[in-house]
């Protein structure tokens, strides 16, 4: 019994002289803030221009940049030392002080990369936040660099692949910005591309989220392209409103994107947004669907209207070759015997086209007279055939009785 109550002293005895060993340590904390990645450049710039005679203005300059950031160091030293000693002593990182602000925030707020590894590793809260309701991930984005979020994208880019979209909604929640660089592309895209449409939702509710270009347009537009949920759509009409395509690769290049994709819903959006110009018609017969040019032909009327370079919507769908787009061209009034500033006709087109059914469709619908017409430049249908060469082409327009313009050509 002796023996058992002796060696329960002995145990009480080393529990209290043992120390308590924390895993987040102050000093490294602090030393990490205090090795500050600018102050090791311009110490490096200054030991080059001490060696250097001719460089006394620029080392005078060193110096008090240097002064500058050392002082600057020091008081976000002195900020952050209470706060750092307390999560300390009780062992806990995620301790906030009186703004609301943890040592996450700071690091963020500070740039300081070693000190946000630290405090990784010792799992720091991402959600929580200080009294303006602001997350680590703000101070990362709108006063830091964004280290931050680059240190989170490689694990966020993982719980992706691995569809643990629970994590990637908690990141999300914390403020990890839509744009967030990931292996194949932006946050946002990628969610997208997984059909995470809430979260997607989440991201675009961002007002500072910009219209960054993607693999194929932009943001804007790969939301437009690849998603028909409505209420992203909505969301995504809402940002154009706020003219952020502008900022983007080229409103053209987004706006192709769109037409290509065939997306009605899309183009309406884009048109009721940011409204259209006189070669939005020729961009939709040569890049889009039958459907599509059909809507923007009637909403425009433009039908029978030229673009910049003086051709209408049927000569683009003729010479294109595309007989669906065509026949939603001519079904939306398009005029079969119209000419534009250069003297061309529709069969003109056609024959360029190397399409015989297009060709054989315009010479039973055109003006008899308008057949053997001519150019300014002297050529008729024929002459455009040879230009194309295509055979087939140039037999049928032979058959029908379309005469050479120009025999030179």
């Amino acid at each position: 019994m002796t023996g058992r109550i002796g060696i329960m002293l002995w145990s009480v005895a080393l529990f209290w002289t043992t120390p308590a060993t924390a895993a987040f340590s102050a000093n490294n904390f602090l030393s990490a803030i205090e090795r500050s990645g600018t102050v090791a450049e311009l110490e490096r710039a200054e030991a080059m221009a001490k060696n250097d005679p001719e460089q006394k203005k620029t080392l005078r300059s060193l110096r008090q940049r240097l002064s500058r950031e050392k002082r600057r160091v020091d008081g976000m030293i002195r900020e952050v030392k209470p706060l750092a000693l307390k999560a300390q002593n009780r062992s806990n990182v995620n301790l906030q002080d009186a703004s609301g602000c943890t040592l996450l925030m700071h690091a963020a707020r500070f740039s300081n990369a070693e000190a946000i590894d630290i405090l990784l590793q010792e799992n720091a809260d991402l959600l929580l936040k200080d009294k303006k309701g602001h997350t680590a991930l703000y101070y990362d984005k709108n006063t830091g660099s964004g280290i931050l979020a680059e240190r989170l994208a490689e694990t966020i880019d993982a719980a992706i692949d691995q569809t643990d979209f629970d994590k990637v909604s908690q990141y999300c929640k914390a403020g990890l910005p839509a744009d967030t660089p990931l292996q194949d592309g932006p946050l946002v895209g990628k969610l997208l591309q997984k059909e995470q449409f809430s979260l997607v939702l989440e991201l675009l509710s961002c007002d500072t989220l910009e219209n960054f270009p993607m693999k194929d347009g932009t943001l804007l537009s790969e939301l437009m392209v690849q998603c028909g949920n409505p209420e992203i759509l909505k969301r995504g009409a809402k940002l154009f409103g706020k003219e952020l395509w502008h900022h983007s690769v080229g409103r053209k290049d987004s706006l192709l994107s769109i037409l290509r994709s065939g997306n009605l819903q899309a183009v309406q959006l884009y048109v009721h947004h940011l409204g259209s110009d006189n070669n939005l018609s020729a961009l939709a017969v040569r890049h889009s669907t039958p459907e599509v040019v059909t809507w923007i032909l009637k909403n425009e009327a433009a039908a029978n209207k030229a673009d910049t370079w003086g051709s209408f919507p049927l000569f683009e769908a003729a010479r294109r070759g595309n007989p669906a787009v065509y026949e939603a061209v001519l079904a939306a009034g398009g005029d079969v015997n119209m000419r534009n500033n250069a003297g061309e006709t529709l069969l003109m087109h056609a024959a360029l086209s190397g399409n015989t059914n297009i060709v054989q469709a315009v010479l039973q619908k055109m003006n008899a007279e308008l057949l053997n017409s001519k150019d300014n430049a002297g050529r008729t249908a024929l002459d455009y055939a040879r230009m194309s060469g295509n055979a087939m082409v140039e037999s049928l327009l032979r058959t029908s009785g379309i005469q050479e313009g120009n025999k030179q050509q």
